[in-house]
């Protein structure tokens, strides 16, 4: 009974250094690719455009965020800046080039992001980790699916609610 007790202990031991080694690993790997190379902070246009929905076109002035389309209207600023961080989303997984765009949800997208003229098309959710099929360009990645929601606000959704 003892020498069980010993033999785990010790695999325990093996699994928190391999665990260690793993971490030291990735920290000092740094981050990983990004959905684009667009500063968040720098970006000046947005345009969001659904099958069956108004476009949504969001502009940074000097005063701020607009809403310009369907709609004039100050934008909330907490709302667009969470929406801009899918500009720096980790890239999570390349796809092979030849994928099935049809079947990831592509061809035709759920959705089109454009900033500042980049477009990103937005499709299906992988079904294991839940993640977003995005076209870039000629490429596919996966991204964490957390951004879809602010994606998928209304265009109403993104005038500034607080009366200012």
């Amino acid at each position: 009974m003892r020498g069980r007790w010993l033999v785990n202990l010790l695999l325990l031991i093996l699994v928190v250094l391999l665990g260690a080694a793993a971490q030291r690993e990735l920290e000092r790997s740094g981050p990983g690719p990004t959905l684009t190379d667009l500063d968040p902070g720098a970006i000046a246009e947005v345009v969001i455009e659904r099958p069956g929905m108004p476009r949504t076109r969001l502009e940074r002035t000097a005063e701020g965020w607009f809403l310009r389309e369907p709609l004039e209207a100050p934008a909330g600023a907490e709302r667009v800046a969470r929406l801009l961080q899918i500009a720096t989303a980790p890239v999570r997984r390349v796809l092979p080039s030849h994928s099935d765009l049809q079947a990831l949800g592509l061809d035709p997208p759920r959705l089109t992001l454009t900033l500042d003229g980049l477009v990103l098309r937005i499709g299906g959710t992988e079904p294991l980790a839940q993640r977003r099929y995005v076209g870039v360009g000629d490429r596919v990645v996966l991204i964490d699916g957390q951004h879809y929601r602010d994606l998928a606000t209304p265009p109403e959704g993104f005038a500034d609610a607080s009366g200012d």
